[in-house]
């Protein structure tokens, strides 16, 4: 069996945070080693989630983002927070898996995504089919009756 890639979690804020938690607790690929939050009234309030039952709390942002073992980093933060906590990550040598939206600020996401490149690192963005044109059409053509009665969808 190949060797699981450590995944830490930065922020519980997101509407996403749990869920995405419970994915990379459930995968036997990954080794989900912990989440920092910084704001200890939005750990108490989410991280209360049955998805981080068991799961081990950083005390620091850089007790997590200092260990060498950690390959990758879910942001998973306020959007508002999201940009600091990838930079934090990218400026730490670690990969990114950023929820959507990736922040409130182009220029300093385009300034992230530079970075990333400049330094071999990946960041993986969220992304919702629902608003790509090529998905919108395949909803009109369903909601036409073109596609004939649609009893499964898998993607």
């Amino acid at each position: 069996m190949p060797e699981q890639v450590r995944i830490a979690q930065y922020g519980v804020r997101h509407a996403h945070a749990a869920g995405h938690a419970a994915v990379l607790n459930a995968n036997p690929d990954v080794d989900f080693c912990g989440v920092f939050e910084p704001s200890e009234s939005a750990k108490r309030t989410f991280g209360a989630a049955k998805a981080y039952e068991g799961v081990h709390w950083y005390d620091s942002k850089g007790a997590m983002l200092e260990d060498e073992s950690i390959a990758a980093i879910a942001v998973e933060g306020a959007v508002a927070e999201n940009l600091a906590f990838t930079r934090d990550a990218l400026e730490h040598g670690k990969h990114v898996w950023l929820d959507k939206p990736a922040g409130d600020d182009l220029n300093e996401f385009r300034a992230l995504l530079d970075l990333a490149k400049s330094r071999g690192l990946l960041i993986q963005l969220g992304y919702m089919f629902r608003y790509n044109d090529a998905f919108q059409k395949v909803m009109r053509w369903k909601d036409e009756g073109m596609l004939g009665d649609v009893f499964s969808v898998r993607g």
